[in-house]
């Protein structure tokens, strides 16, 4: 998922793929991957299944907060380090990051799957799965203009950058606001 983009670049792989390096991305990433290997896992399970309808539920519920657990995990060392991660320090904890959150929601699927969906979860958990697929494709094309990181000051200087036509200092000064936060 993480190339399929560069390697055909059209909208449709650039809203499962990835076009550059954030966490955003990176959280799209791992939600479409596990969006598209659920029916194969049916496949290969639905003959010794008890709770077939659990079995999906659960992990449609672990498709929507795989992307969140994937973000909280992952800043773990970055709040500890408080600075940006060295290569050395980033790729193995990112590796860690994508180990821990196999385990994480493979234990959460190994518990819901057992349990009994009324009609009203199912229809949250389908609108979150809903949402989720929203959230992912709208801001592929264009980012938020807020974060939960940014400055209120930062966020007023965007918004007025965006309102004012482009000229080369707003993009430099926008950039150097941005690269200074991240």
């Amino acid at each position: 998922m993480h190339f399929i983009y560069e390697w055909l670049p059209n909208p449709v792989t650039l809203i499962i793929g990835a076009n550059d390096e954030s966490v955003f991305s990176h959280m799209k990433m791992a939600f479409w991957s596990w969006t598209f290997i659920l029916p194969f896992e049916y496949a290969w399970f639905k003959d010794t299944l008890e709770n077939k309808k659990g079995f999906v539920l659960a992990r449609v519920v672990s498709v929507v907060a795989l992307s969140w657990l994937e973000a909280l995990v992952w800043y773990v060392v970055p709040a500890i380090v408080k600075a940006e991660l060295p290569l050395s320090i980033e790729l193995p904890w990112a590796f860690a990051t994508v180990y821990m959150i196999g385990l994480l929601v493979g234990g959460l699927e190994r518990v819901l799957q057992k349990g009994q969906f009324d009609r009203y979860s199912t229809i949250v958990i389908l609108i979150l799965l809903a949402l989720s697929v929203f959230f992912f494709t709208a801001f592929t094309f264009e980012k938020p203009w807020i974060d939960i990181f940014y400055l209120v000051s930062h966020i007023l200087f965007f918004l007025l950058c965006k309102s004012i036509s482009r000229s080369n200092g707003c993009l430099h000064a926008e950039s150097h606001v941005f690269e200074r936060n991240h």
